[in-house]
């Protein structure tokens, strides 16, 4: 190709170019509601929707119930490891805050038959509850983008959410998040001094007889 030949190209590559982002600019100039929408990030859901979901015997579990409580919502599955590895951590959470200030989550991403054996080997001191995909799409909208397990989420005692994050998560870092929503209401226990010693008591002396 000679070096008109590229010249000529280059320079209608670069009209085309040029013609195709001013015809674009025009046709978002005429949307504006589509220009906002690309320059602003998507909207996450930010509270504690109003969820409903079913125990393993069956009741509904209301969401309210957990209002004015630290919330820890675990997205989990019985054949995920990583998501298991994660259970003393929340086990051990929930135990040292205690069900009036922290209320931790469980959402089964699972069959109830495969969590009804799961649970059958061991016993759990949080809540768990069956969900789905509705929430997987839940997960999300809360910042879940690739739906992976495990996915965990702290609320506030507002009902704000304030962290979340996708995959095994430390307990480390799981106890700092918590913590800097809660005071630590753990207490060494109470050292029991030994018992002072009784004193000594000399024995009586004897009666001495009469000498009459």
């Amino acid at each position: 190709m000679s070096a008109l030949k590229v010249l000529f190209v280059t320079l209608l590559a670069g009209t085309l170019s040029i013609s195709v982002a001013l015809f674009g600019q025009h046709w978002i100039d005429g949307h504006p509601h589509l220009a906002l929408s690309l320059q602003q990030p998507p909207q996450r859901a930010a509270v504690l929707p109003d969820l409903r979901l079913s125990t393993l015997d069956g009741r509904q579990i209301n969401s309210h119930r957990w209002a004015g409580k630290v919330v820890v919502m675990h997205f989990w599955a019985s054949w995920c490891t990583p998501c298991l590895m994660q259970i003393g951590a929340l086990e051990r959470l929930q135990a040292r805050y205690g069900p009036e200030v922290l209320q931790v989550v469980s959402i089964a991403i699972d069959t109830p038959e495969d969590i009804q054996d799961f649970t059958s080997t061991r016993t759990i001191n949080y809540q768990i509850l069956l969900g789905d995909l509705k929430e997987m799409k839940l997960a999300q909208r809360f910042g879940n983008r690739t739906q992976s397990l495990p996915f965990t989420i702290v609320f506030d005692y507002q009902g704000h959410a304030v962290f979340h994050y996708a995959g095994a998560l430390s307990e480390e870092r799981l106890n700092a998040e918590v913590s800097a929503l809660l005071p630590d209401t753990t207490t060494p226990p109470a050292q029991v001094s030994a018992p002072a010693p009784r004193p000594t008591l000399a024995p009586a002396p004897a009666p001495q007889a009469d000498p009459s």
